[in-house]
């Protein structure tokens, strides 16, 4: 639950509910649902930028990791 329990600039959990049930084998795992086109990589890629775009928006260009000519 803590994992999914996510609260920063891009994401906003606001209520989680749960379920128990019993493993039936049926699935061997789970992953994001996304539109056609779009792929779990290019999302998460989009979102990282997206959140140092908001970093530096929000702090200036100071720490950036580099020389900025």
């Amino acid at each position: 639950m803590e994992a999914v329990n996510i609260k920063n600039t891009l994401i906003n959990v606001t209520d989680l509910e749960k379920e128990y049930f019993t493993p039936t084998g049926e699935y061997e795992s789970f992953f994001k649902l996304v539109n056609d086109g779009e792929t779990d990589e290019g999302l998460d890629t989009a979102a990282d930028l997206l959140k140092v775009l908001i970093h530096v928006s929000k702090n200036g260009f100071y720490d950036l990791g580099g020389k900025i000519d």
